[in-house]
């Protein structure tokens, strides 16, 4: 039995729906390192890459994604350690290339918690709402204006920080904003990819 598949099998019977993306990303990546494996995460202008390593540092998984924890469940899927059904339902949940380019343009470097936030804000000034819901294993963001219209919506996401930057960078105005705010502001994930 190879240690990818060694892997899937302790996880066969411990993984849970209720954990969600975020949750079961977590929990497949304490089974790597209880197996001797690790993960490793490198920020770049468009996120974030991660490598899965086997007990014998050897590279079986590579992944990338806006933030290094859903980097790392890409890297995870990309490995074969998720066993089925989730594997399949997690691969819903991770970002599509033009989101990646998009959200790496507001910030990018693995950082969405400022974006967010100013996102946040912004749709309160105009007098609205931003609704955090689970749909399916992942989240959706879905933003209202003053009136009910849409003023941002993810697509189904890893996490709720990722969806609510995912779904502001899709309004043009809106992003272009947060960039505007951001511009010149200190980006540690952009530092630590520089050095």
């Amino acid at each position: 039995m190879s240690w990818v598949e060694e892997v899937r099998d302790a996880l066969d019977s411990s993984l849970h729906r209720r954990e969600g993306a975020c949750g079961i990303c977590h929990d497949v990546l304490e089974m790597i390192c209880k197996k001797g494996g690790k993960a490793i995460t490198y920020e770049q202008p468009d996120g974030v890459i991660a490598k899965i390593y086997d007990n014998k540092e050897e590279v079986v998984g590579e992944g990338r994604d806006i933030v290094s924890a859903s980097a790392i469940l890409s890297a995870e899927l990309d490995a074969g350690v998720i066993p089925e059904p989730f594997a399949s339902e997690l691969s819903a949940v991770v970002t599509s290339e033009e989101d990646l380019r998009r959200t790496g343009e507001i910030y990018g470097y693995g950082r969405v918690i400022t974006p967010a936030s100013i996102a946040l804000e912004e749709a309160k000034k105009i007098g609205g709402r931003t609704v955090i819901r689970r749909e399916g294993i992942g989240v959706v963001a879905h933003s209202f204006d003053a009136h009910g219209n849409t003023f941002f919506k993810s697509p189904v996401c890893y996490c709720p920080v990722c969806a609510v930057v995912i779904g502001a960078s899709r309004n043009e105005e809106l992003a272009e904003k947060i960039k505007e705010r951001l511009a010149g502001k200190r980006n540690t994930g952009k530092i630590k990819y520089e050095q």
